[in-house]
């Protein structure tokens, strides 16, 4: 028996039953299906480790929570500048910038998050930076770390022990297909065939794909569903129009972003950022702007979603 596993002279058998002999466009074939299969088998065992993480209900008392699981940290941030805009807490400047309001009252009682961006605004800023900012990132470290960690432990995003176990799915998976390329590729060589390519970048695609199955993915299907409940619930609000303020306008823009939202915060959020859509990618007609007035899911009469 060589290193391909065969014993000589079973003929036809052989040929039959040992893939590595077959000629290369057939073992293409078997190699491409033989890849499906592995990543789809890849894909299925990520989706099932997710079902099994613990489910626990959304906070949804704290919109910025919910805008940091449905988008990162700039969401969040930039729900917290747009419910400020329109609290009158930062203002809209010459040339499209944005600054805190200051009077003889002092600086305002805020939510941390928002109490971080307000001194971030302490002079004139571009929009567009503020999520971005180093500093600002800096300053709220801790408070996304909390989100992530709770958030992970509820389920709802992936966490590091999920995502590692994804990530040596994905080390297996990519190894196990090089190695059987790998294979066909030596036997090739050594009957004098050269016509290997189209194998090695079939194999480099797949291996490629298995890494990104592995990596990708931030919400998990837990929290992708929690995120589309809630915009059920809130559709009947939708339908009928938005006056929300507050914490409500902060939920809605964290559910369904900027640009749907009916109020001076949807029209500065547009004029400021120069976008016609959400910044979550959604189409403006997709949904409404609210949770709906007087427990809505921003006091947190959705609590159910997560569960």
């Amino acid at each position: 028996m060589d290193f391909l596993g065969r014993v000589p002279h079973t003929g036809l058998e052989e040929l039959v039953m040992n893939p590595f002999l077959w000629r290369g466009p057939e073992f293409l074939v078997f190699y491409l299906a033989l890849a499906g299969a592995v990543l789809i088998w890849q894909a299925v065992r990520k989706s099932r480790r997710q079902a099994l993480a613990p489910g626990q209900k959304l906070n949804l008392s704290d919109p910025y929570e919910v805008a940091f699981l449905r988008s990162d940290a700039a969401g969040a941030i930039r729900v917290a500048v747009v419910r400020l805009l329109d609290e009158g807490v930062l203002k809209e400047t010459a040339g499209g910038k944005i600054r805190c309001v200051v009077n003889d009252l002092g600086a305002p009682k805020l939510a941390p998050l928002e109490a971080a961006v307000y001194e971030n605004c302490r002079m004139e800023r571009d929009p567009q930076q503020v999520p971005t900012d180093w500093n600002l990132r800096q300053d709220l470290a801790g408070i996304f770390a909390a989100y992530e960690s709770r958030l992970s432990a509820g389920g709802f995003l992936v966490g590091p022990g999920l995502r590692r176990q994804n990530i040596n799915d994905a080390i297996y998976f990519a190894t196990f297909l090089i190695a059987v390329a790998g294979i066909k590729i030596q036997y090739a060589l050594s009957t004098g065939h050269r016509n290997i390519w189209f194998l090695v970048m079939l194999c480099a695609v797949a291996a490629v794909a298995s890494v990104m199955i592995g990596v990708s993915g931030r919400m998990t299907e837990l929290g992708s569903k929690t995120i589309e409940n809630l915009k059920k619930l809130a559709q009947p609000a939708a339908a009928s129009g938005f006056h929300a303020r507050g914490g409500e306008l902060a939920m809605a823009a964290a559910l369904f972003g900027f640009a749907a939202l009916p109020s001076l915060a949807g029209e500065q959020y547009r004029r400021l950022y120069n976008d016609g859509s959400t910044y979550y990618g959604d189409s403006g007609g997709s949904s409404g702007s609210s949770c709906g007035s007087g427990g809505g899911c921003g006091g947190g009469g959705c609590g159910g979603c997560g569960s």
